[in-house]
């Protein structure tokens, strides 16, 4: 959103509000725009003040998580996106910023939930895919881990080197050598300027390969 955009849009959403008090939709999208202007304190009361009105909308309660989040307030961020879900147990947006954080503190059951719930929720989340998978093979389970992979990668349209890369150590796992070379080789070519690279260099030597 251009800067006068995003001007004209709180204008317009302040306006709003003038004439409506209890308009949390309002308040919601003024919160959006004082986001994209750099205004997170802002936004931040802003969205208090929507979930004031309604205390169970859930978009509200995922922008002031991801607004925590951004400040480094884990805790607060995990409360927020619970109370998104709490509202609405199908927002996946939620479940898999939820499960990051829960990822970051090694709470990979919790995280395993959020994720199978996002996918369940937005099947074609290539990125909740990914992260899925790589709970499982926390969790020593390579080949639920080289499905998610799979799936992600094909949802990518093939473009997805990080997901290669984590296939092709699923794979590897599984004792598929052939597979996960193949695998190792599209990250490789996808993302040789990736930080995936020296690490699907040193895959390829160990299986061999040159």
């Amino acid at each position: 959103m251009e800067q006068r955009d995003t001007s004209e849009a709180i204008g317009e959403y302040q306006q709003a509000i003038g004439l409506k008090q209890d308009y949390a939709e309002a308040y919601y999208g003024l919160a959006r725009a004082q986001i994209a202007r750099g205004e997170t304190d802002e936004a931040q009361a802003t969205l208090t003040a929507a979930l004031s009105i309604r205390a169970n909308y859930d978009l509200a309660w995922l922008e002031q998580g991801k607004l925590y989040e951004q400040a480094r307030l884990d805790d607060q961020a995990l409360d927020a996106y619970g109370n998104a879900i709490g509202a609405n147990g199908r927002l996946a947006e939620a479940r898999y910023r939820r499960a990051l954080l829960y990822i970051r503190r090694d709470r990979m059951s919790e995280a395993e939930s959020d994720l199978e719930a996002a996918t369940s929720a937005q099947p074609n989340f290539s990125e909740a895919y990914y992260w899925l998978g790589r709970v499982y093979l926390a969790q020593n389970r390579p080949q639920a881990a080289r499905d998610a992979f799979k799936t992600a990668v094909a949802q990518r349209g093939g473009n997805y080197p990080d997901a290669y890369f984590y296939q092709g150590i699923a794979e590897e796992q599984l004792g598929q050598r052939a597979e996960a070379a193949t695998s190792f080789q599209h990250a490789l070519a996808q993302g040789s300027d990736s930080v995936w690279a020296t690490d699907a260099k040193a895959a390829l030597a160990r299986l061999g390969q040159p």
